[in-house]
C-alpha cells in the first residue's frame, strides 16, 4: 500500500489526465443513456468541488498574509505586487488581443445560422468605478467571506499583513495563529488533492453529456482552433516570460501548473484551482531573489545536512531562506522563514513536495540559531540570510 501512495504522489498528474480523458469518453457514451450513473457522477462531482470551494477563502486570506509577514518588508512587497499587477495587466492584454485578431483571421462562426430564443431576462444593473473602489474596503469582513466577495477578502487580508508588519513582536501571537490556520488549509488540499482525477472524470461527466455528442461534433473546428489557440498563448506568451524574465526552465513550469491546468479544465472553473495551485508551488530561491526582488542574500550555510543539527549566525536579518531536497531526486526547493519566527523555543518547518518533506527545527540563542534536522526525506543544503 506504501509503494502504491508512493507512486500514486509522483504519477498524480497524469492521473489527472486520464480521469479527463475517461471522463469526456463517458459522457460521450452517457449522451441519452444511464441516467443513474449521469447521476451518480454529478453527485461526486459536486462533493468534489465544494470540498476545494470550502477552502478556497481561508487559504487565500492566510497565504496572502503569510506571504507579507514572511517577506517583512512592506517596499519589496509593494515591489512584487507591483510587478505581479504589470504582468496580469500585459498578459491580459495580450489575450484580448489574440481573441480580437484570430476570429477574424480563420472567420470563425461563417456560414453559421442562430435561432434567437424568446425569453424574459432581467439585466444587471452594471457598478460605477466609483462604487468598485469604494466597497474594496469590507464595512464587514465576515460578510465578505459569507458572501464569497473575493475582492474585498484580499483586501482585508493585505490590511491585516500590513499591519502585523507595523506592529511586529506584539502581533506574533496572532501571525502563529494564522500559520496554524494555513498549515490546516493546506493539509487538507493536499488530501483532497488525492481524489483530483475522480473529481476532474465526475465534473466533465455531466459536460460533456449535457452537450451532446452532435453538438461536440458540429462545433469540432471551433473547438480544436480554440484550444490550439489556448495552448499557444500558454506556450509563447508564459513560457516566455517564464524563460525570458524568470530564469526558469519552461517544462518545469508548465509540469508544476499541469495539474491545476487540468483540474481548471475538468471542473470549468478556475477558483477551484486556487487551493491546487496554492498547493502545488515551490518557494523562491536565493538566486530568484537576488535577482528579480533587489534582495541581498547573504549564505550562512551550505552543505548536506540530513541528520544532527548545526548553528548559523542570527545576525541583523529579515528573514531566512533555508534550501533543501524533500527527497534525495528531487530538485531544490526553499522556504522563507521570517526573523520574528524564531524563538527560544523549538519550532518546528517542513519543506514539502507531494507528500515527501524534510521536518527541521530553529531555536533562538544568544547570537545564533541551532537548526536540528528531524522526520523526513532528502536534506538541508543551503541557508540565506535575507537583508
Amino acid at each position: 500500500m506504501k509503494k502504491f501512495y508512493t507512486w500514486y504522489q509522483k504519477h498524480i498528474t497524469g492521473a489527472i489526465f486520464i480521469g479527463l480523458i475517461l471522463g469526456i469518453l463517458t459522457g460521450l457514451f452517457l449522451a441519452g443513456r444511464f441516467e443513474p450513473v449521469l447521476t451518480v457522477t454529478s453527485l461526486l462531482g459536486s462533493i468534489y468541488m465544494n470540498a476545494l470551494n470550502m477552502m478556497i477563502f481561508p487559504l487565500v486570506f492566510c497565504s496572502i498574509i503569510m506571504g507579507i509577514t514572511s517577506i517583512g518588508n512592506a517596499r519589496t512587497t509593494g515591489k512584487i505586487t507591483g510587478y505581479s499587477m504589470i504582468f496580469f495587466l500585459c498578459t491580459t492584454g495580450l489575450a484580448s488581443l489574440a481573441g480580437l485578431i484570430i476570429p477574424r483571421l480563420i472567420r470563425l462562426g461563417k456560414g453559421v445560422n442562430f435561432e434567437m430564443a424568446t425569453s424574459d431576462i432581467q439585466a444587471t444593473e452594471m457598478t460605477s468605478i466609483l462604487d468598485t473602489v469604494k466597497n474594496l474596503i469590507p464595512s464587514n469582513p465576515v460578510a465578505a467571506f459569507a458572501n464569497g466577495n473575493m475582492l474585498q477578502v484580499l483586501v482585508f487580508a493585505v490590511i491585516i499583513g500590513f499591519t502585523l508588519l507595523a506592529i511586529k513582536e506584539k502581533g506574533e501571537p496572532l501571525l502563529h495563529l494564522i500559520d496554524s490556520c494555513n498549515e490546516v488549509c493546506l493539509k487538507i488540499i493536499s488530501t483532497v488533492m488525492y481524489f483530483t482525477p475522480i473529481g476532474v472524470f465526475c465534473t466533465i461527466v455531466p459536460v460533456v453529456e449535457a452537450n451532446g455528442t452532435k453538438t461536440i461534433l458540429s462545433l469540432a473546428t471551433q473547438l480544436i482552433i480554440l484550444y490550439v489557440t489556448f495552448y499557444g498563448f500558454a506556450l509563447f506568451i508564459y513560457g516566455g516570460s517564464v524563460k525570458l524574465l524568470g530564469k526558469t526552465s519552461p517544462v518545469k513550469f508548465f509540469k508544476a501548473i499541469m495539474p491545476a491546468a487540468l483540474n481548471a479544465f475538468g471542473t470549468c472553473s478556475s477558483s477551484a484551482t486556487i487551493p491546487i495551485s496554492k498547493g502545488g508551488t515551490g518557494a523562491t530561491t536565493a538566486a530568484a531573489a537576488r535577482t528579480n526582488l533587489g534582495i541581498t542574500c547573504t549564505s550562512l550555510y551550505s552543505g548536506s545536512l540530513s541528520s544532527g543539527s548545526t548553528t548559523f549566525n542570527y545576525g541583523n536579518y529579515k528573514a531566512y531562506i533555508i534550501v533543501g531536497n524533500p527527497t534525495t531526486s528531487a530538485s531544490k526547493m526553499s522556504i522563507i522563514v521570517p526573523k520574528g519566527m524564531i524563538t527560544t523555543s523549538d519550532v518546528s518547518w517542513q519543506i514539502a513536495d507531494e507528500g515527501y518533506f524534510r521536518v527541521f527545527k530553529l531555536k533562538y540563542s544568544g547570537t545564533t540559531v541551532t537548526m536540528t534536522i528531524g522526520n523526513g526525506y532528502g536534506s538541508i543544503t543551503n541557508v540565506y540570510g535575507i537583508n
